[in-house]
This record gives C-alpha cells, structure tokens and sequence, in this order.
C-alpha cells in the first residue's frame, strides 16, 4: 500500500510517434491506482474517456510508484535530471533505430515527475482492517522458528 503522496507523471516528450500519450498527458498514481487525467489518442470504451494506458510503459515505471507514493524523492531514486525534477521514459529503443533496420515502432516517451503531498495515510486505513482481522499488515509479519 502507498504512503502519503500522489504521483503525477506528465508527458514533456514523445520522440516518434506514440499512440498513447501526447504531450501534456498526465498519469495519475494514487493509492496505487493508476488512472488518466486526460483525453487519450486511444479509447478502449467510449464510456470511459481516457483509460487507456501503455501497458509497456507501466511495466517499465513500475519499480518506482511505490517509492515515489511513499514520498522518496527522484534523485534519491537515480531518475533525477539535471535541473532536479524526476524523469521516466518507457525503454522502445529509438524510432532512428528501427528505421535504419527496416522496421516501425512507436515513439519513445518521456514524463516528468512530481510528488503532491495528501494527508491520506492508506497504510493506516488498510492496517487497521487487516489487524481486525486478526491478520498482520504486510511488511510487519515475522517468521518463528
């Protein structure tokens, strides 16, 4: 479960051609839920504006939303730029790449980092339950023996 801080990554770069993401399209991380805040290029539902995510990208990114709900800032993590703002890229080799091989692919993405503190603690919400269920929140149960 996540800390105290909301993630948002915001798209600054789209080298090639991405059918996901623009520039200025934002991914939210809260509670570790992921969700959109814009209008996407792709709709996988017409009831549902912009759900759609990379799931390539998120898979790329992923070892870092705990860290970063947890408030660990990104130079700490080793994804901090020169001008000190955290930066995620999905890892599709270049599109120059590809083209000079004969092939196609989707661009390449970068997005900006920025932690907002909420004065939500899930991991108190959630451990509460769990101990009332006679069950150890996750991190705190110990091996005897």
């Amino acid at each position: 479960m996540c800390g105290k801080y909301v993630t948002v990554l915001e798209c600054v770069d789209v080298s090639g051609f991405c059918p996901v993401y623009k520039v200025g399209s934002k991914v939210i991380i809260d509670e570790c839920l992921i969700w959109r805040t814009d209008d996407c290029l792709v709709r996988y539902r017409e009831d549902c504006p912009g759900s759609a995510n990379c799931y390539p990208f998120l898979i790329d990114v992923a070892p870092y939303f705990r860290s970063l709900c947890r408030g660990v800032p990104p130079s700490e993590l080793g994804i901090g730029g020169e001008d000190g703002q955290g930066y995620l890229t999905c890892k599709n080799l270049p599109v120059e790449w590809y083209l000079k091989k004969g092939h196609y692919t989707h661009g390449n993405v970068t997005f900006k980092v920025k932690l907002i503190p909420t004065k939500k603690n899930y991991n108190d919400e959630y451990d509460d339950e769990l101990r009332e269920r006679g069950m150890p929140p996750y991190g705190t149960a110990t091996r005897e023996g």
